[in-house]
């Protein structure tokens, strides 16, 4: 089933999200065509610009995909914009590396306890 078609039958129980693809993407502001969108933190369920993105925050901001159009709009008006959006724009590197990196203490963590219940068995005479 297409997700519009499901959003003619429950409009009211669900909101549309897009893991990868093309969709619609209530956008603040003016947007040039390829342009990089990212979520919006002053203005829940929207995106903005990288052109109103700062350079203070820019380290911060969640990546969620580029525009395939342009929309001349005024700075503070909410519009759809077509864009191409993925989940996988918006892990970076160190949250990767995070992840890897923890993934890796928990297993050392796992075996360490795993080769002493080992040793305590052997040592019981029960293993």
């Amino acid at each position: 089933m297409y997700a519009s078609h499901l959003l003619s039958l429950f409009p009211a129980m669900y909101d549309l999200v897009c893991v990868i693809g093309m969709v619609g993407v209530k956008i603040l502001g003016p947007v040039k065509h390829g342009e990089r969108i990212f979520a919006s933190l002053e203005h829940p369920g929207a995106a903005i610009p990288q052109s109103r993105v700062s350079d203070a925050v820019s380290s911060d901001a969640i990546l969620l995909g580029q525009t395939l159009e342009s929309l001349d709009a005024k700075t503070n008006e909410v519009n759809l914009v077509q864009s191409f959006v993925s989940i996988l724009l918006s892990i970076s590197s160190g949250h990767v590396t995070d992840a890897v990196s923890d993934l890796r203490k928990n297993m050392r963590e796992d075996v360490k306890t795993e080769v002493k219940q080992i040793k305590k068995k052997c040592l019981r005479g029960t293993g």
